[in-house]
């Protein structure tokens, strides 16, 4: 077990800058990922120093404390981009990344006139955030949520102590419920399989 740092790891980051509200303390470790090699390999640093792992992108929903937060704080926004959008017998498939914003999606929903485009105008945020909360307006749309949008979520979790692995999860192994989901954690999502 190594106590070295990886690169790209930060301390004493002000969150205030990653914060629609501009305020917060430090971060105690601060890593924006590249890649999923440099996540996963501070994810894994952090399991083996027992420090818990916070997840933030947007900021658009949080409000963090003047004391700042302790562990390793992963911001996401770099993980952002549209990987794949395929058509598949009437289906339309769009895998992005988890740090990707909602408007990116948007943009690619609207150029085929599909309806989840009203659902995701004025949804702030990013795509990982949105699966996170089961991001949702309150008008009678279909679709009104994000499960009803998502295929599939990849999440780096952790396996063993010290072992942070991806995994595949199949929406059907999502609890969903009123602004959130669960069955997908511990762990970071990394990429989100969208399908309408």
């Amino acid at each position: 077990m190594s106590n070295q740092k990886p690169l790209g790891i930060q301390q004493n980051v002000e969150l205030k800058n990653f914060s629609s509200w501009k305020v917060g303390g430090p971060a105690e470790y601060f890593l924006k990922p590249k890649s999923i090699d440099e996540l996963q390999s501070a994810c894994t640093w952090a399991t083996q120093q027992s420090l818990p792992i916070t997840v933030i992108s947007g900021g658009t929903n949080i409000l963090i404390s003047d004391q700042g937060i302790s562990g390793l704080i992963v911001h996401m926004r770099e993980f952002n981009q549209v990987e794949d959008v395929i058509e598949d017998n009437g289906w339309l498939k769009v895998h992005v990344q988890a740090g990707a914003a909602k408007s990116e999606v948007l943009k690619i929903l609207l150029k085929h006139k599909l309806a989840p485009a009203l659902f995701l105008t004025g949804l702030p945020g990013d795509i990982g955030g949105g699966v996170v909360m089961n991001a949702g307006v309150g008008e009678a749309i279909e679709p009104r949520e994000f499960c009803e949008i998502v295929e599939w979520v990849e999440v780096l979790q952790t396996c063993s102590p010290g072992i942070c692995e991806l995994k595949k999860i199949n929406k059907k192994e999502i609890q969903w419920s009123y602004r959130s989901s669960v069955g997908w954690q511990p762990g970071v999502i990394t990429r989100v399989g969208l399908k309408w």
